[in-house]
């Protein structure tokens, strides 16, 4: 029934000590870092320190052990009828479903797994559940009445299924122990739509005549920008069932694309990205911008280097590339798209070096926090999640 260890936490009553403590016992530094949680990477293992009377947390004890499960209400209930008792019944949680039950001995057991209906779904058949959660954090930020850091897609909610919209309606739900536990994440996608927003804009100003979103998801910024896009064609690369299921969403809300915008079905893992362009009627020898927002790290490595190839074969000189990336891989959003590939931030000059690109912008932790989630009045309104950064790159070099 135990699948392998998942995450072992442990409650602290200073979260600031809590961290530099660990941080230097283990010599790494943290992988999730909020005033809420911090979390750590140890040989696959997530060690998570939470602040006393945490609601993922055992109330009579300092430390509580997750178990992967393959079914958490099966695991749950067979423990059960051995002679277990119920101590926290299966609940979801951003991405993960959870429970704890106390053994007939009196240790508290965790269990944790995929939320129903998750398991096994591959992304040529079932739409992204990662879209989903990016589409959900940037429906929340156009809902978030600091000015500052207010999101722009007032689309999002539409891709939202109706028991994930009620959090939108809710102006407490920000206060709630699990978004604060999510809320450096909710920081770095404001953080994230605002940077990519900027570069497409731009875009649009220079008169690029070509704009490639690859693994686009549920991004509208073909449609929030679609009065400046004039003869610039903007190609949107994602797999067909998402990409189905943002059509028919759009198509029942009667938003038209622009005639501008193309969808072009691909699956990264398999398909030839220069064969795909190619046949969408992308054009080698005209200026283009590269969108690669939150797909970079879901790839292997060898298959990054394989769509890095496919960019720079089909981008003239003066043509843009920006990505985001870890420098280390972290727990991801969906147990069905997990992330496999990060380049540390230093090596990320001599990166685009090689492929012919120069760095024109290159956006860390503190920076993004100065720019995107700091208050009128100084403050930090959100502190973004640590080891996630993005890039702005200029290709310098002919094919």
């Amino acid at each position: 029934m135990f699948k392998d260890l998942k995450r072992v936490t442990y409650q602290v009553s200073d979260m600031d000590a809590a961290r530099n403590w660990y941080s230097n016992l283990l010599g790494l530094k943290p992988v999730y870092d909020s005033p809420v949680s911090v979390a750590f990477m140890i040989g696959g293992i997530l060690l998570m320190l939470v602040r006393e009377r945490d609601p993922l947390m055992d109330d009579s004890g300092r430390v509580t052990v997750y178990w992967e499960v393959e079914n958490v209400d099966a695991a749950f209930r067979r423990m059960i009828d051995l002679g277990a008792s119920p101590h926290a019944e299966p609940m979801n949680y951003p991405a993960k479903r959870i429970a704890r039950v106390r053994d007939p001995f009196g240790n508290i057991v965790g269990l944790a797994g995929s939320i129903p209906d998750e398991r096994g779904k591959d992304l040529r058949t079932h739409p992204s559940d990662t879209a989903m959660y990016v589409a959900f954090f940037r429906a929340l930020a156009a809902q978030d009445d600091r000015p500052e850091i207010k999101g722009p897609d007032t689309y999002a909610h539409l891709f939202l299924s109706e028991e994930s919209k009620k959090p939108l309606m809710d102006p407490c739900s920000r206060k709630s122990p699990m978004f604060q536990l999510w809320g450096p994440l909710y920081a770095y996608f404001v953080a994230r739509t605002a940077f990519f927003d900027h570069v497409f804009e731009e875009a649009l100003h220079d008169r690029m005549p070509q704009i490639v979103n690859l693994g686009s998801g549920y991004d509208t910024r073909a449609y929030r920008f679609r009065d400046s896009l004039q003869q610039t064609r903007v190609f949107e690369l994602d797999a067909l069932a998402t990409q189905n299921r943002k059509r028919d969403i759009l198509q029942k809300e009667s938003i038209l694309p622009p005639t501008q915008l193309s969808f072009v079905p691909i699956d990264f893992k398999i398909d030839d990205l220069s064969q795909t362009l190619e046949k969408a009627g992308f054009d080698r020898k005209r200026r283009s911008l590269f969108l690669w927002e939150g797909v970079m790290y879901y790839l292997s490595v060898a298959e990054v280097d394989r769509v890095m190839d496919a960019i720079k074969n089909n981008s003239m000189r003066g043509s843009r590339l920006c990505f985001d990336y870890v420098t280390e891989k972290l727990p991801s959003s969906s147990a069905n798209e997990a992330i496999q590939s990060g380049i540390e931030e230093e090596q990320i000059p001599s990166f685009l070096a090689a492929r012919g690109y120069k760095v024109l912008d290159h956006v860390n932790t503190g920076e993004m926090a100065k720019r995107y989630l700091t208050l009128r009045d100084g403050t930090l309104g959100e502190k973004p999640v640590g080891r996630m950064h993005f890039v702005l790159a200029e290709r310098s070099e002919e094919k």
